[in-house]
């Protein structure tokens, strides 16, 4: 198993954290009249294709899975995680496959040349397995700076984060804000602001791993990935991959409603 990479936790890198949602917006304003919810999978472990991609289809929705093309076939603490053949697979059944680098490497601690190729190299991987060019991206850990928001956001329509709010009214399409649907409390925070949404209709984006019965701190099981798909049938939200999501709320008809 390859050893879980933790961010820096300097005291610089904390304040970027905060200073970067604040900086090199791309707002967008929107009304909705009922929940807007997003499911999205990181990386992507296989147990995610099996228990979270398949219980969305018996729905009828589609999710967006970040795919870091490196990681194919590999394991690691989130598990095996899919092959390129499950990523081709996926997108054929629908699923927007976004950005998510190659290398799955920090955006706060990686120059942005060298970031940048690191994406373009993930694109030429999935480009040559006749997938669509990404119209989305996720910062790897979530770690990202000013100055990434803005060389991303001329590819990429929508550039997903990982803090964790309900959007109302506006969201940052530069820094999409995530609940994480990891076991425990955050799969418990997540499922509450799906309910509140209900009374206040929101775009709620959710991220997650894997989906197994003995995942990770950074993972959920299948009872609460159903727990958190009971929650959105039950606010009769619209469910969107993320790109499409965001050509609903720009008012576009490409979305399926």
């Amino acid at each position: 198993m390859h050893n879980a990479y933790a961010p820096s936790n300097r005291i610089m890198t904390k304040v970027m954290r905060r200073i970067t949602p604040l900086r090199n917006r791309r707002d967008i304003r929107f009304t909705l009249d009922r929940p807007l919810v997003s499911f999205t999978y990181d990386d992507c472990p296989l147990s995610a294709v099996s228990h979270g991609l398949k219980p969305m289809e018996r729905e009828g929705w589609r999710g967006t899975v970040y795919v870091a093309s490196k990681l194919f076939g590999i394991t690691n603490h989130h598990g095996l995680h899919m092959s390129a053949d499950d990523a081709v697979a996926v997108a054929r059944n629908g699923h927007e496959i976004g950005g998510h680098s190659f290398s799955h490497i920090d955006g706060n601690l990686t120059p942005i040349d060298e970031f940048m190729a690191d994406v373009a190299r993930n694109q030429n991987v999935l480009t040559d397995l006749g997938i669509a060019n990404c119209s989305t991206f996720a910062y790897p850990f979530g770690e990202v700076t000013p100055a990434l928001k803005t060389a991303l956001s001329r590819q990429f329509i929508g550039l997903r984060g990982i803090t964790p709010k309900a959007m109302t009214g506006r969201a940052d399409l530069n820094q999409i804000a995530s609940y994480p649907v990891f076991q425990g409390q955050d799969t418990t925070r997540a499922i509450a602001a799906i309910k509140a949404s209900a009374e206040r209709p929101a775009w709620i984006t959710l991220f997650m791993h894997e989906v197994s019965h003995s995942p990770s701190k950074w993972g959920c099981t299948p009872p609460e990935m159903q727990a958190v798909i009971k929650a959105v049938k039950d606010v009769n939200a619209r469910v969107l991959p993320v790109a499409d999501a965001i050509t609903f709320l720009k008012g576009g008809s490409d979305a399926q409603h």
